[in-house]
């Protein structure tokens, strides 16, 4: 049976939801919520949805399972608890939250509740990223030694919109996109033990930030977000034995050291339906959701030091990453 869900905020990426999971057997969007009727009000039409401006409204109606969050990030936390605080499990977008308090905060109000929470990072989801990580455990890169990568566009350069706001992304583009690429490092590297990072303002306050990353195994990566140029998408992770780099959403470049580089591609993965599907799975008792609480906590922790860093111009210690 498939997991009625409501989507709360109708923004670009909202709506992005709704979309990827249309004619899903998983999941069903059944109620819209965005506190905008007067933009909000065609759209939910066009869909035969039900649309209400208040929260509240689908954590007290008993037909909906699960809620889907894609609103500003300053909001995540307080909607993150009210929900499991109503038996509704719950998937937020990315950034999780805006501190690692309030990231433990969350876990523990849906742990508490015994509600599956979801978090919006699809890059886990793309088959490039799996195959890399596949590439490094079956030992073909051999000794990871230091990642690199993109996520840079112009998708908020001529609009108005939240997201350009340093209180809602005091790291600019890491704190949007970036989380993204802290996710895939982790998923391979591990904690992250250190970072430096430094942020730019050229077109925009804070359009350009990058970040380098030390683990706690000893490794180091680098992350890069500009808001204000072509669009550049990319993950590379160098071995000892070869590097292998996702160029873009279907296409693995691997080269083995002494070898010849090999273009691999990979069908679409659809990865917003994925992430959501998977969530709807583990709701139902399916399948385990795949990103750890442990790990959404931590990417918090990552960002708040890279904010910390940006803020104090010198490297800072990531907050419970160990030795």
């Amino acid at each position: 049976m498939a997991v009625k869900t409501a989507v709360v905020g109708l923004g670009w990426w909202g709506r992005e939801h709704v979309r990827s999971v249309a004619g899903s057997t998983k999941m069903e969007i059944v109620h819209l919520v965005d506190p905008d009727l007067a933009t909000a009000k065609p759209y939910a039409e066009d869909l035969g949805l039900p649309l209400s401006a208040e929260y509240e409204d689908v954590l007290s109606d008993d037909r909906i399972d699960a809620v889907i969050l894609a609103t500003p990030h300053d909001l995540h936390t307080k909607q993150v608890i009210a929900a499991a605080k109503a038996g509704k499990h719950v998937f937020t977008e990315k950034p999780f939250a805006m501190s690692k308090a309030d990231a433990e905060k969350q876990v523990a109000a849906c742990k508490e509740a015994g509600v599956q929470l979801g978090i919006g990072l699809i890059q886990r989801f793309l088959q490039p990223h799996h195959r890399i990580k596949q590439l490094l455990e079956d030992g073909q890169l051999g000794t990871a030694l230091h990642g690199d990568a993109c996520v840079s566009h112009d998708v908020l350069l001529n609009i108005d919109t939240w997201r350009k706001d340093p209180l809602q992304a005091p790291a600019g583009g890491i704190h949007h996109t970036g989380t993204h690429l802290i996710d895939l490092f982790i998923w391979m590297l591990g904690p992250v033990k250190k970072v430096y990072g430094q942020i730019s303002s050229h077109i925009f306050e804070n359009d350009t930030a990058v970040a380098i990353l030390t683990f706690a195994s000893g490794q180091t990566a680098t992350i890069t977000t500009v808001m204000a140029t072509a669009e550049l998408r990319y993950f590379h992770l160098f071995g000892s034995e070869g590097w292998a780099r996702r160029t873009n959403d279907t296409t693995l470049v691997f080269c083995a050291r002494g070898g010849q580089e090999e273009e691999i591609t990979f069908p679409s993965s659809l990865e917003v339906r994925a992430n959501n599907e998977a969530f709807a799975d583990a709701v139902a008792g399916r399948m385990a959701y795949p990103i750890s609480t442990d790990d959404m906590i931590h990417n918090v922790a990552v960002l708040d030091a890279i904010a910390e860093s940006m803020r104090l111009g010198k490297p800072v210690d990531v907050e419970g990453a160990g030795s």
